[in-house]
């Protein structure tokens, strides 16, 4: 208790904080320790031991039965200002089952105001019952799903507290391809329309004419783009899917279509027909007339320091760094890349637009050669390779991930997740996002990265809940998902949305 109020005071946040607890006898010694915090006497009913002999070890050496059975004389004797009981039985049932017996009555919170009580009951997840406690004059509840109780309490007209965005980040992974075709301004529109949706995810490309357009690969993929007709008339490149990008102009690319296709992997993602692939420009523009200021862009380079097979890096880089600036976005853009060439020679153009250092990286099995493309152990077991990726940053010089992220510049480092799960075990599995290995971990841990180095840590591509809820259990900032509305039901459970 005093380790706990020492930490509260030392914060200033006495105002803002109360203690709850089902051991009475732990509010009991806060109020002696520091009596200015309010107290909320927690319990389920048989932990209160009506009519049994002697005292409930729950209760602090109070005996219910000295007070008649009712707890709220006896949590008012040590000047608790709350009762939160569960809200009746079965403890997770609901009033619309067969059976349920509410414990929380008009009459117990008339009884419990009239002793200057607040009750708020645990943990209420159903519209029904919430409208029930409600009716019976309950001044809060305790939820996993804030949200269905705030729409309850707005449709029947309360006045709502200001809705704080949180700040863990969920990114819609190249639009949040799941429901539409990805880094399409339908994609884009569709995820701007969720307001639980704080980052756009985006990857860019360079045309042959120097245009910034937006697609994940350096090649126009044909698993999810068609052609429709030659830009002119004996157009010797034409057709156009299948060819690197660079070697393309703006208008032989915007006559490619790459929303007639869905992918089998994503069952629910809607077709588009006709969707074009966007310019960076139209993504800006989409985002500024969405209204949506809060919403943020983190904008990949599409590139490679193995192959000369695109804008060379520096000007690649300018023309982003430029595009950011021009369109107003320096604030509210990230700038990501595998290549760390792009993020410190970004970082020297315009430190104020944050960087983000990506990192792939796994095992022996999977890091055997350059071709791999794994980002810190090129080779895992051979530290004479230093890997192409990181701009000269050697990862067996320094063996920590946050001093070498640090070292680039990033104040970000996303990565697949299992790069910072140090207690995952051993997982066979075709899915890159789903196999683990203990290889695959490269400390330090979440906390470490955040705390000792101040980085903000947004591992990539997770679209299992499962995974979701371990990733968010590990402390990271936010996660980079295909499917943003599971990850957003995943969030809400968490208190997160």
């Amino acid at each position: 208790m005093q380790v706990t109020a020492r930490e509260i005071r030392n914060s200033g946040l006495l105002k803002q904080v109360t203690i709850q607890s089902f051991d009475w006898g732990a509010l009991i010694r806060m109020r002696q320790v520091e009596p200015r915090l309010p107290l909320v006497a927690l319990t389920n009913y048989d932990f209160l031991q009506v009519g049994g002999p002697g005292a409930s070890p729950w209760l602090g050496g109070l005996d219910i039965d000295d007070f008649g059975g009712d707890p709220i004389a006896a949590i008012r004797s040590f000047g608790a200002s709350a009762f939160s009981p569960v809200h009746g039985f079965p403890q997770d049932g609901k009033v619309t089952d067969p059976g349920y017996r509410p414990y929380v009555t008009k009459e117990m919170v008339a009884h419990a105001h009239r002793n200057g009580i607040k009750v708020i009951p645990w943990t209420v997840d159903d519209v029904p019952t919430m409208a029930k406690l409600i009716d019976d004059g309950v001044d809060g509840l305790i939820t996993d799903y804030p949200d269905r109780l705030r729409d309850l309490l707005a449709a029947r007209g309360y006045r709502l507290p200001k809705a704080y965005a949180s700040p863990f980040d969920i990114q819609a992974h190249r639009g949040g391809r799941s429901t539409r075709p990805e880094n399409t301004l339908p994609a884009f529109a569709n995820a701007l329309e969720n307001r639980a949706i704080s980052t756009l995810e985006l990857d860019t490309g360079v045309t042959a004419d120097g245009h910034l357009v937006v697609l994940h690969d350096r090649t126009i993929n044909d698993s999810h783009c068609v052609d429709t007709a030659p830009a002119r008339a004996g157009d010797p490149k034409y057709p156009y899917v299948g060819k690197l990008v660079h070697e393309l102009t703006l208008s032989q690319i915007k006559t490619i279509d790459c929303g007639s296709k869905t992918l089998a992997e994503f069952p629910t993602q809607v077709a588009v027909p006709g969707a074009r692939i966007p310019t960076l420009d139209e993504v800006f523009a989409l985002v500024r007339a969405s209204g949506r200021d809060d919403v943020r862009m983190n904008i990949e380079t599409k590139l490679s320091p193995l192959v000369a097979d695109t804008e060379p890096y520096p000007s690649f880089t300018r023309k982003l760094v430029d595009a950011i600036e021009a369109a107003g976005f320096t604030r509210r853009a990230t700038i990501q890349s595998f290549d760390w060439r792009t993020i410190r020679y970004a970082h020297r153009l315009n430190p104020r637009i944050d960087t983000v250092a990506l990192v792939w990286q796994y095992g022996p099995a999977e890091c055997a050669g350059l071709a791999d493309e794994c980002s810190l152990r090129a080779v895992y077991d051979d530290p004479s390779v230093r890997s192409p990726w990181t701009a000269g940053l050697d990862w067996w010089q320094h063996q920590d991930l946050g001093e070498v992220v640090r070292r680039s510049g990033a104040t970000t480092v996303s990565a697949n997740w299992q790069v910072h799960d140090p207690a995952q075990g051993t997982v066979p599995s075709a899915d890159w996002y789903l196999r683990q290995n203990p290889a695959y971990f490269h400390g330090p841990d979440v906390r470490a990265l955040q705390g000792r180095y101040g980085l903000t840590v947004v591992p990539y591509t997770v679209d299992d809940a499962t995974v979701m809820q371990r990733v968010i259990d590990l402390g990271v900032d936010g996660i980079i998902t295909d499917d943003p509305e599971l990850l957003i039901s995943v969030a809400i459970r968490n208190g997160l949305r």
